[in-house]
């Protein structure tokens, strides 16, 4: 079967990937080893996502935005606090016209819409239930085998993840590293209406974040531990649990309950050298998985998708291969920059606030507390994270 481009990875990105593509009228495959009754139907994993205002405007260049209608909580104003310091750095979104600072979306509600959308394309042809193999990367196309079928295609999109074994597959080097923590998340309701606040907590072993969901009265936690501490208390029953998370959070949100379970995921930073190969191009966690600390992972590739996906108009509008080394290397040379950027940045704050040292903490809480007098700064930093 003779495609254009072959997506690996029917997770958010590839999902997204395939939908963008489609609506540039492009023939493709969308290969996902689990099931297509169990991606309109995924349940929580805890996970939540802050889409920043740059993405959402992707969304909506995409045609998506409808799937945030109803399912979404805004991000009007974030609170960041340094350990227990009332000293602390507020955002707001009169810093920028009253612009949202971002959107909440769950994982499983994300994934689920977003096959229900591409369900309704007919240029997208799901292989979904069985393992891909027989991958090769021809001078003049790409072939993969899924399911007793071979594909051909001009250009292979790797967005099977972190661990992405078609990026093992084509030698592709990463640089890769441990943090040595764990994030515990899960989703609580509480008393009180969160006002579309989000708060980070800036802890000794890693951050603590309070993440607004829709509807007010519920919201994502992400409690970052250090790996030799976090298994104590995903070892709790779950109301022990709960007594801590209640010490974390303080009262400002009244009685709190679970809404779903804990779940747990070991903490790295990994990034490929090269985000491209023959006839093959990473997007997303296949080429770069950061420290969630910013909440930026998702928007950085985000940023990937829209790009590539505009190199493939480009060059098909011109007549040139969209599997072509100049386009992937147009491709890697518009995203490895802006990536290592944010590698970089959210390396070096989990590391800069992650500790206890007395100088390195009384220099935070200060700082803190200069910049929020500081709006002019607070302005740039706040349309730097929104990417705007």
């Amino acid at each position: 079967m003779d495609f254009e481009v072959i997506i690996v990875g029917g997770g958010i990105a590839g999902i997204i990937t395939a939908i963008a593509l489609s609506n540039e009228g492009v023939k493709l495959a969308l290969i996902e080893l689990k099931s297509s009754d169990i991606l309109t139907s995924l349940q929580s994993d805890g996970r939540a996502f802050a889409i920043s205002q740059g993405s959402w405007e992707i969304f909506g260049a995409f045609g998506l935005q409808h799937i945030f209608e109803d399912n979404a909580g805004l991000i009007k104003n974030i609170r960041v606090c340094d350990q227990d310091s009332p000293l602390h750095l507020d955002f707001s979104d009169e810093l920028v016209d009253d612009l949202p600072l971002g959107y909440m979306i769950e994982h499983n509600i994300l994934v689920r819409e977003l096959y229900k959308e591409a369900l309704k394309r007919d240029n997208i042809t799901l292989f979904s239930g069985n393992p891909y193999s027989e991958v090769e990367f021809l001078d003049q196309e790409a072939r993969i085998e899924v399911g007793g079928k071979k594909l051909t295609a001009q250009l292979i999109i790797a967005a099977d993840g972190k661990n992405s074994s078609l990026r093992s597959l084509a030698g592709i080097e990463v640089n890769t590293w441990d943090y040595d923590q764990i994030a515990m998340v899960c989703n609580v309701s509480h008393q009180k209406n969160h006002c579309d606040t989000a708060i980070e907590k800036f802890l000794s072993r890693g951050p603590f974040a309070i993440l607004p969901l829709a509807g007010g009265f519920s919201s994502s936690i992400v409690w970052v531990e250090h790996k030799d501490i976090a298994p104590i208390y995903l070892a709790m029953e779950k109301n022990e649990f709960l007594d801590h998370l209640k010490e974390r959070f303080t009262d400002y949100l009244g009685e709190l309950e679970f809404v779903n379970d804990i779940y747990s995921y070991p903490l790295s930073c990994k990034y490929a050298k090269k985000f491209y190969s023959k006839r093959m191009a990473l997007v997303a966690d296949a080429a770069h998985a950061i420290h969630p600390i910013a909440g930026q992972g998702i928007n950085v590739g985000i940023s990937d998708i829209e790009v590539i996906v505009n190199l493939i108009k480009e060059y098909r509008s011109l007549g040139l291969g969209i599997g072509s080394k100049s386009l992937l290397d147009k491709y890697h040379r518009l995203r490895f920059n802006d990536v290592m950027m944010m590698v970089a940045a959210t390396d070096g704050v989990n590391r800069l606030f992650s500790n206890n040292i007395g100088l390195l903490k009384k220099a935070r809480t200060m700082g803190l507390a200069a910049l929020n007098k500081i709006d002019v700064v607070k302005k740039y930093i706040t349309k730097y994270a929104m990417g705007v």
